[in-house]
């Protein structure tokens, strides 16, 4: 009788290589996915433990610190010291140097009497509907000579 033929005379078909080799190949998945879970496992398992241990010296330093301020005190009283001279109230005139009101009035007078800067035009393409606008910014000086901002936006 052929080594491949039934009792009841049917041939069986013969295992293929391919067969085998797809068996081997899930036996071989299968254990990599087994060793890979034991790892990972091992691998969370140690960070647990180092983060327990981290607390634990967090917890440890927390205590020190505590019982360390709980040391803490005031000092004996010194002695009284010699008696200071009389004091009076001052004001910023009563401090200031002579000539800083003139270098204010200077300064003031300086930043009135500029020029406006160059005409400069500025785009601004910070849009959530992604169509970039642009704003057209120029400096003047108005009347009174403040300094004043004219924004044009354009689509």
């Amino acid at each position: 009788m052929n080594a491949h033929a039934s009792s009841s005379g049917h041939r069986m078909p013969a295992p293929s290589y391919l067969d085998a080799l797809a068996e081997e190949l899930g036996a071989v998945a299968g254990r990599i996915e087994r060793e890979a879970k034991l790892r990972i496992d091992a691998a969370v398992a140690d960070l647990g433990r180092r983060d327990a241990e981290r607390e634990l010296r967090v917890e440890r330093l927390e205590k020190e610190l505590r019982d360390r301020l709980a040391t803490i005190k005031d000092g004996e009283r010194g002695e009284q010291g010699e008696p200071g001279p009389a004091g009076q109230s001052v004001t910023a005139e009563d401090v200031a140097p002579d000539d800083v009101a003139e270098m204010v009035a200077r300064a003031i007078e300086t930043v009135r009497e500029s020029k406006p800067a160059p005409r400069s035009d500025v785009v601004l393409n910070i849009n959530p509907e992604g169509k970039p606008k642009k704003k057209t910014i120029t400096t003047r000086r108005d009347a009174d000579g403040n300094l004043v901002a004219d924004v044009v936006e354009q689509a």
